[in-house]
C-alpha cells in the first residue's frame, strides 16, 4: 500500500525517471545516496530514489562492504529538475496518504499542517497557521529522526489521535527537503559586521528614506528603536514593507491586545507574526519571543537573510521580571544580530521605551524619536556604527551633508535638504 501511495503522489517524478535507461537511473540514484544501485531492478531503484529525495525515507546508511562506491555522473540539471518535480508534488497533496512506520504497521494521515517548532518537556509542538486549529504535538522520536531544532519551519502530514493532533511525517523543512542529519549551528559561525544594507529607498515615509543615508540598517544590524510606547508599530510596518523583497521578516509582539492581532497581520503583510497577548502568562510571553528568535536563527543558518522586529524589549524585560528570571533572554535576543561568515544574516530591530543603558551600549545602530519639530524620528539622534561600510562613496558625501543639516537645523531642515539632493542621479551611480 505504501508503494502505491508513494507512486501516485509522485507520479511526475516516477514518469520522468522511468523514461531514462537503467544506467541513467543508476547514476541519478547514486547522486541521492542510494546504495548498490546496480543490484536493484529499475522500478525498485526509482521508488527508493523518490523516497530518499523526497524526504519520505531516511538516507540509506553507507556500508564499507563490497566494491568501492562509484561516483555519480548524473547531470546537475536533471537532479535539479527532479527536486523541482518533488517540491511541486509535495505542495499538492492528493488526498489521504498512507505511510508505513514499519513492516508490520501503517498509519493513515488525515491532514497536512504547517508551523514553527517549539520544544517542550514532552517533545515539541507546532505553532501552526490559522488553517490548523489548536496545536500539533511533535514526538521526541520525530524530533530525533528528522534532526529537528526549535524554530524549524515544518510542512508535513499529521494524524488525529483522539483529542490530540500529532505530526507524523515531515515533508518540507525550512523550505527544502528534510536533511536527516546534523546541520550547521548558528553559534558555530563567525560573526562579521554588516556589509549590505536593507533598502529603505522605496518607503513611503520620507524620514525612512532620509535615514537610509544618515543611519542605514545593514543586514545583520542590531538596531535599537527608542520611541514612546506605541510609536514603534508604524516604523515596524514600514520597515517590513521595504525589507520583504530582500529578507525574511518575523515579528514578535509581546503584551498585545488579542483584538489587535488581525490588524497587525494585515499591516505586516507576508511577515511571520508571533504574538503573545497581555492575558498570557509571563512564561508564555518569553516562549513566544524565544521561538521567534530561533526561527530567524534557523533561516540564517541555511544562508537566508532574516529580520526580527520585536515590540518591545521593555515588555520582554517586564515578562522576565514577572517570571522571576533575569533579563538574560533580552540580552541574548538583542545580541544575536550578526552577519554569519559563510551563511546568512540575522537583523534584530528592538523597540524600547527609555530602556536601560545596557541596550544602548549593545546596539550598533540607534533610531530615536520623536524630534523636537514633531517628526516621528529625530534624524540628529539617529546613528549607525560603521555606516560608511554600507554606502557608496557618493552616498557617503550626501550622508555627511544631511547629517550636518540635521545637527544644525533639526530633522525638518535635514528633510528639506534631502529633497534637494535626492534627485541628483550621480548619488546613486
Amino acid at each position: 500500500m505504501f508503494e502505491e501511495e508513494l507512486r501516485r503522489n509522485f507520479e511526475p517524478v516516477y514518469r520522468f525517471l522511468d523514461e531514462k535507461n537503467i544506467y541513467e537511473v543508476r547514476s541519478i540514484a547514486r547522486a541521492f545516496g542510494i546504495n548498490a544501485p546496480t543490484s536493484a531492478k529499475k522500478h525498485d531503484l526509482i521508488m527508493r530514489t523518490i523516497g530518499v529525495a523526497g524526504g519520505i525515507s531516511p538516507p540509506e546508511p553507507h556500508t564499507r562492504r563490497g566494491a568501492r562506491v562509484k561516483a555519480s555522473d548524473a547531470p546537475p540539471d536533471q537532479l535539479a529538475h527532479i527536486q523541482r518535480l518533488i517540491e511541486q508534488c509535495k505542495r499538492i497533496p492528493s488526498g489521504k496518504i498512507v505511510f508505513a512506520d514499519s513492516a508490520k504497521s501503517e498509519r493513515r494521515v488525515e491532514d497536512v499542517c504547517r508551523g514553527v517548532l517549539e520544544l517542550t518537556e514532552e517533545g515539541g509542538r507546532l505553532r501552526c497557521s490559522d488553517r490548523v486549529p489548536g496545536e500539533v504535538f511533535v514526538s521526541p522520536a520525530c524530533i530525533e529522526r528528522f534532526c529537528l531544532r526549535e524554530g524549524d519551519g515544518i510542512y508535513g502530514y499529521m494524524e488525529r489521535c483522539g483529542d490530540r493532533q500529532e505530526l507524523l511525517q515531515v515533508v518540507e523543512l525550512n523550505g527544502g527537503a528534510p536533511v536527516f542529519a546534523a546541520r550547521p549551528c548558528f553559534d558555530a559561525f563567525s560573526a562579521e559586521y554588516p556589509a549590505e544594507r536593507i533598502p529603505l529607498g522605496s518607503s513611503e515615509a520620507e524620514i525612512l528614506r532620509l535615514l537610509d543615508y544618515i543611519a542605514p540598517v545593514g543586514k545583520g544590524q542590531r538596531l535599537l528603536l527608542a520611541l514612546p510606547a506605541g510609536g514603534a508599530r508604524e516604523v515596524f510596518a514600514r520597515l517590513a514593507s521595504c525589507a520583504a523583497e530582500s529578507v525574511h521578516v518575523c515579528v514578535a509582539l509581546i503584551e498585545q491586545r488579542p483584538e489587535d492581532l488581525t490588524d497587525v497581520r494585515a499591516a505586516f503583510g507576508r511577515a511571520e507574526v508571533f504574538s503573545a497577548s497581555f492575558d498570557m502568562s509571563s512564561r508564555e510571553q518569553l516562549s513566544t519571543a524565544r521561538v521567534a528568535l530561533e526561527r530567524c536563527k534557523r533561516l540564517a543558518e541555511k544562508g537566508e537573510d532574516a529580520l526580527l522586529l520585536l515590540d518591545s524589549l521593555t515588555s520582554l524585560a517586564g515578562a522576565c521580571a514577572a517570571a522571576g528570571e533575569d533579563d538574560l533572554l533580552v540580552r541574548q535576543l538583542f545580541a544575536s544580530a550578526r552577519r554569519l561568515r559563510g551563511a546568512g544574516t540575522l537583523t534584530v530591530v528592538g523597540a524600547a521605551q527609555g530602556g536601560p543603558e545596557a541596550l544602548y551600549a549593545a546596539a550598533n545602530a540607534v533610531w530615536e524619536g520623536p524630534s523636537a519639530d514633531g517628526e516621528l524620528l529625530a534624524a540628529e539622534r539617529c546613528h549607525t556604527v560603521r555606516a560608511e561600510r554600507l554606502l557608496s562613496e557618493r552616498e557617503r558625501a550626501a550622508a555627511e551633508e544631511l547629517r550636518r543639516a540635521a545637527e544644525e537645523g533639526g530633522t525638518r531642515a535635514a528633510l528639506a535638504r534631502f529633497k534637494k539632493i535626492i534627485d541628483d542621479p550621480s548619488i546613486k551611480s
